[in-house]
């Protein structure tokens, strides 16, 4: 018996079981940081404006909050970010208010005339300012109405 012939390895093998749990867990660890960089990362925000018009002749309300929006353009769950909210133009239109702790403003118009009420909207985690408009607006009828009266 020649002892070139018998090849006699002394290096430690791994099972298969080893191999596909290494690979199973690599796996989990790509999908995990995956989902975290494509659906929890903010991207952007974005703004509500619930209703975006208003009509004269009652005091009404328009709620202004933002949200953190994903790279597939969908919201991140419990994305409620602290805002600022600045009033540009229709001071006379209303008033602002903070409602919800620093997660929603609410702009209380007066009812008595109508205009356009411009915001400059700013999110703490975020270094560019947004802006948002209301309009606010005669009942259609009551505008024909004043109109037929100014033709007379």
């Amino acid at each position: 018996m020649n002892a070139s012939n018998t090849h006699t390895s002394r290096e430690p093998r791994r099972s298969r079981r080893a191999t596909v749990l290494l690979l199973s867990f690599t796996a989990l660890v790509a999908a995990g940081l995956y989902v975290w960089s494509s659906m929890l990362q903010t991207v952007r925000y974005e703004l509500a404006v619930e209703p975006p018009t208003l009509f004269t002749g009652a005091p009404d309300s328009v709620r202004i909050r933002a949200w953190a929006v994903n790279r597939w353009d969908g919201r991140i769950p419990f994305s409620d970010p602290a805002i600022r909210v600045e009033l540009l133009e229709g001071s006379e239109l209303g008033s602002l208010a903070q409602r919800g702790g620093d997660h929603a403003w609410v702009f209380i118009s007066n009812g008595l005339q109508g205009g356009t009420a411009v915001f400059r909207v700013f999110v703490d985690d975020w270094p560019f300012p947004m802006m948002a408009v209301v309009r606010i607006a005669a009942p259609v009828a009551a505008e024909y109405y004043h109109l037929q009266r100014r033709d007379v």
